[in-house]
């Protein structure tokens, strides 16, 4: 019983060590994170950006497609014809956003592994660097590798794919939204007024999204 209670309240400052070491880390911005790029980093980094947004444009694109096909089938004479024409634009559609798909994954990918292993190095250097007594104190030498493994995983995988998603995602909703203000501008404005009366109803301090929040955590178990 002695040893595991030792072992308890050894596994239980271990992880309160970790936890005041989380919480005392500080947070880095997002775009410092980009300041280990170098020109060819930022040149695919732009690449891989605009093929991005392409990719993301794609969608909002194929309702106009879409809609088109359906007016052809009540134009009249020709139906076939015209379909088939429209039809076409499907094809060059795919095409294009599948080379924009390549090459946003292919950029972002190459570009966050090229800097994830730069911020490797460095990490390492500024280690090594440190006197000895820093892996008595403040790291253990296994601690220093598993950091410099995980850690910059993390931010090759935030570098990386992550943006290229993040920027293709933001393009369809905003080509959506510029689609609809085109072709129905009444629609959009009931949407966009939707939006605020939500986000108000939802965030405002003191609304009634807190209200029932409130009144759960002030709530006591009833014994039975």
């Amino acid at each position: 019983m002695d040893d595991e209670a030792m072992r308890g309240r050894g596994e239980d400052a271990e992880k309160g060590e970790r936890e005041r070491k989380t919480e005392g880390a500080r947070k880095v911005p997002f775009f410092s994170m980009f300041r280990y790029a170098s020109r060819a980093d930022m040149a695919l980094m732009a690449v891989g950006t605009v093929a991005a947004m392409v990719n993301g444009m794609g969608d909002p694109l194929m309702t106009v497609v879409f809609a088109a096909v359906i007016d052809c089938f009540g134009a009249g004479d020709n139906v076939l014809q015209r379909v088939s024409k429209v039809v076409m634009y499907y094809i060059y559609l795919g095409i294009g956003t599948a080379l924009a798909s390549f090459l946003q994954v292919s950029c972002w990918t190459m570009t966050g592994e090229r800097q994830s292993i730069r911020i490797r190095s460095l990490y390492l250097e500024a280690v090594l660097k440190q006197d000895v007594s820093f892996f008595d104190v403040e790291m253990t030498t296994g601690e220093a590798i598993s950091r410099m493994s995980a850690d910059t995983v993390l931010v090759q995988d935030a570098l990386g794919e992550k943006v290229g998603k993040y920027a293709q995602l933001l393009t369809t909703f905003v080509g959506c939204f510029i689609l609809l203000l085109c072709s129905h501008a009444y629609l959009q404005i009931f949407c966009l007024l939707q939006l605020c009366l939500g986000y108000v109803l939802k965030y405002q301090p003191g609304g009634r999204h807190h209200m029932p929040m409130r009144a759960m955590s002030s709530s006591r178990p009833l014994e039975l």
